[in-house]
């Protein structure tokens, strides 16, 4: 049995683990004012054991920003003892990313009396990565941050001027409450297939967010409301609340569900909160209303945003770890479990991965699918201590179904690519099922889903594990946390059909998205085979008719066809049909 969290309509707790979030925020000068992003801020995991917690509000820090110099043709880089220490003293230390350990920047910045670190990443559009300590960053005691590129360009000349004064720590404003990702609740899924979604009872979705006042002021007249909006048509709008916040109080507020009494419809759904009070915001970058997007589809399973109109995954975030980090290999899952699983068959996985070696290239670098039965017997995740959580799942290697992929270019990197399973299974009702990404490579970063999905609320209301990670024999089962989910996507193909559709097969062509080709498999007894190619206004793109050789696949080259999704309508000569959806992506 699950635990709810709509056993009140709102509850208030003192502490849930929703901490706020530290922030960089410009005081001057008034042209640069406003927050600035923390990509990174270093753990006491990472080795920076003596660092102050900026979570702590007492470890926050004032002060003018200065750019380091070390004497060197890269002084900015912080890597030897600094020049300029009696500018540094007392002031945040800013230093850009490259060269020596982040360790070795923020040491000869605080040796120098800097109250504070800034490092710079230099490439531009990167997000979060982790800050590894080495060798000396275990001595530094004041807080160590890193921005982006962009952040530092567009101060730079203003931090050379002197003119750039900075708070970081958590916020502190007199009216500030919260919704973050993390507190609004989901549905366990992002994408699910319409298939399993075929009445009210299937399609029901509780709704309901956290909402914190971090501020200084007791709040008043606080009220939560929630949309849900499908075909530009809001299917469902509610509101709760008109309540009163002391400081520091966490309160979940429940919204009566949302359902559909005829089931699902194909397309994207968009839940959306927004929260009110009787008093004037002051620091909206974290209450702006947040916006929950899932997508009900013909065939995909997914954690991570997909696309409604190609049914594919959006580009995603790459772990930095690779195999070599765990000696052996590194494996992604995402858990399934669903009362009406026997009308589907898993076909195979949509994934990416990205190189991370200088060393070796892209091609030639394999990934790995598979299928594992979850044997653990547990009814959620409060019933089974989590630490034996997975001890049986990995055991002998047992998994039902098994792909890989071998990667041919360097310019696959971060494409999604397709891997059919060699032997698609049909599921089994209300069995437990991971459905993994493996790499035994030093040179692959595997997919995860967008920074702006966070499962933590919906795993506190469903009580069911979403992204369990292996890495080489040691199990974790809430993987990296609830917001980093895994960013593959599995195709889950319907077998119900009728008697009207008994000529009619599923295939699933591969790479899609295709840059150039696309090779249709078929273990029939076709010999050859008519192909229609359509837009998705109907037009006829391409008319193709082709040959199965010994291998029992066909390649249709797909060179001079444009960018877009496109319906493939195959007619093969032993009197049976397919039709599946090709998407061109350049």
């Amino acid at each position: 049995m699950k635990k709810s969290l709509l056993f009140l309509a709102f509850s208030t707790f003192s502490f849930l683990g929703f901490s706020q979030a530290p922030i960089f925020q410009v005081l001057t000068p008034e042209s640069q004012e406003g927050i600035y992003p923390v990509v990174t801020s270093p753990e006491p995991a990472n080795g920076w054991t003596n660092m102050p917690d900026l979570f702590i509000p007492a470890n926050s820090v004032t002060g003018e920003l200065v750019f380091v110099t070390d004497g060197t043709a890269g002084d900015s880089l912080g890597c030897f003892p600094l020049t300029n220490g009696a500018d540094v003293d007392g002031k945040i230390a800013v230093v850009w990313r490259g060269t020596c350990q982040f360790g070795q920047k923020a040491l000869n910045a605080w040796e120098a009396g800097a109250i504070a670190v800034i490092i710079v990443n230099r490439n531009p559009g990167e997000g979060a990565l982790g800050m590894l300590a080495g060798d000396f960053g275990g001595a530094v005691t004041v807080p160590v941050v890193m921005t982006d590129f962009e952040t530092g360009v567009l101060l730079g000349e203003e931090i050379l001027a002197g003119t750039v004064t900075a708070y970081l720590g958590v916020p502190n404003f007199d009216n500030d409450l919260a919704m973050l990702n993390g507190f609004a609740l989901r549905p366990n899924w992002a994408a699910k297939p319409i298939s399993i979604l075929q009445n009210e009872e299937e399609f029901t979705l509780p709704i309901g967010a956290f909402v914190a006042n971090y501020g200084s002021n007791f709040q008043t007249g606080v009220t939560l409301n929630a949309t849900v909006t499908f075909n530009n048509e809001v299917i469902y709008d509610e509101t709760m609340g008109d309540f009163e916040m002391e400081t520091g109080d966490t309160t979940y507020v429940a919204l009566p569900v949302f359902s559909q009494p005829g089931g699902a419809q194909l397309g994207e759904y968009e839940l959306i909160y927004t929260i009110f009070s009787d008093l004037v915001e002051e620091f909206e970058v974290n209450n702006a209303p947040i916006t929950v997007p899932f997508t009900v589809t013909s065939d995909i399973f997914s954690y991570n945003y997909v696309n409604p109109e190609t049914e594919m995954i959006e580009p995603t975030l790459f772990s930095r770890l690779v195999a070599a980090d765990f000696n052996d290999f590194f494996e992604t899952c995402a858990h399934f479990r669903d009362a009406n699983a026997s009308r589907l068959r898993a076909d195979g996985i949509h994934t990416a991965a990205t190189n991370s070696s200088l060393l070796s290239g892209l091609a030639e670098q394999i990934l790995e699918v598979r299928i594992y039965p979850w044997l653990d017997e547990f009814e959620d995740v409060t019933t089974t201590p989590p630490q034996v959580l997975l001890d049986q799942t990995f055991a002998a290697d047992d998994f039902l179904a098994y792909g890989e992929f071998a990667y041919t270019s360097e310019d696959q990197s971060g494409d999604v690519v397709y891997v059919p399973f060699f032997d698609p299974i049909v599921l089994q009702d209300d069995v437990r099922y991971l459905f993994c990404v493996r790499s035994g490579s030093d040179s692959l970063n595997l997919a995860f889903a967008t920074s702006q999905i966070d499962y933590l609320t919906t795993l506190e209301e469903y009580l069911q594990p979403i992204s369990p990670i292996r890495t080489s024999s040691t199990f974790f089962w809430r993987g990296f946390g609830e917001d980093t989910a895994p960013g593959h996507a599995v195709t889950l193909v319907d077998i119900t059909v009728g008697t009207d559709d008994a000529k009619k097969i599923d295939i699933t062509p591969y790479p899609n998205p295709t840059r150039d080709f696309i090779a249709i498999p078929y273990a029939g007894s076709a010999a050859s085979a008519t192909i229609h190619i359509y837009d998705l206004t109907g037009r006829l793109v391409k008319a193709v008719n082709a040959n199965y050789g010994g291998n029992n696949m066909i390649e249709v080259d797909m060179n001079g066809v444009t960018n877009g999704s496109y319906v493939f309508n195959m007619q093969f000569n032993d009197n049976t049909s397919s039709t599946f959806k090709v998407v061109v992506a350049r």
